[in-house]
């Protein structure tokens, strides 16, 4: 019995090393990869924190109440309210705010020419023509 390693044992023990080292850089990687994610999702919530502390603050008077409005700003004070009720009525006070009601006019109908059926097709086939002779120029 030898000890000594043969080639194929000596190839199958380089792959099982180059296979363990790429799973390890592989594992790296996506723990790098998990680290980056968890640092953004802090990040957006403390923006997200920032954004409904402002949203908080008590809006203008207008001179005609929005219902939507009233009901939005009594879930602001309320300390037994969920996080996400919170997020969402702060986010529609704020696009309230960004884009007031309007009453737009219906746009008018577009009219459209009606085409009339042609009794000689010979302009077709002049266009038709043209395209060819075109092709043929080019293609010299």
């Amino acid at each position: 019995m030898s000890n000594q390693e043969t080639e194929r044992q000596y190839t199958e023990r380089l792959l099982n090393e180059m296979i363990a080292e790429a799973n390890a850089a592989e594992q790296a990687r996506a723990e790098e990869a998990r680290v980056a994610k968890a640092n953004a999702a802090g990040a957006i919530a403390a923006r997200t924190a920032a954004v409904l502390a402002r949203a908080v603050k008590p809006a203008l008077p207008r001179s005609e109440p929005v219902l939507g409005r009233t009901a939005l700003s009594s879930t602001h004070v309320a300390p037994g309210v969920d996080a996400p009720e919170m997020m969402q009525a702060s986010r529609e006070l704020l696009i309230e705010d960004l884009f007031p009601v309007a009453e737009w006019p219906q746009p008018p109908k577009a009219q459209f020419p009606k085409l009339r059926k042609k009794a000689d097709r010979r302009s077709d086939v002049v266009i038709a023509a043209l395209g060819i002779t075109l092709g043929l120029i080019c293609a010299l």
